[in-house]
């Protein structure tokens, strides 16, 4: 068995005899998530019934920092009273 392989499952077993509630998909969802965040932004976990229903990102841009490349087609948006 190689070293690398070794080293992941002694990680995956800790990761299982640490964590009671989240198992170990969940837990690459959320490193996912928190990857996929730009500059600013927040992860929530929604819990239905004592189980992990949910995994909200919200992206945010700083308006006093940020340009036109920032938020891409933002103008071309139709905001919810226009429609």
């Amino acid at each position: 068995m190689s070293e690398e392989l070794q080293t992941a499952k002694k990680v995956q077993l800790s990761l299982n005899s640490i964590c009671a509630f989240l198992n170990q998909h969940q837990i690459k969802m959320i490193d996912a998530a928190l990857t996929s965040l730009g500059k600013f932004g927040e992860v929530r976990l929604v819990v239905e019934k004592g189980v992990l229903r949910y995994i909200v990102t919200q992206n945010s841009i700083d308006a006093l920092k940020c340009s036109q490349d920032d938020f891409g087609d933002w103008d071309n948006r139709k905001h919810s009273s226009e429609r």
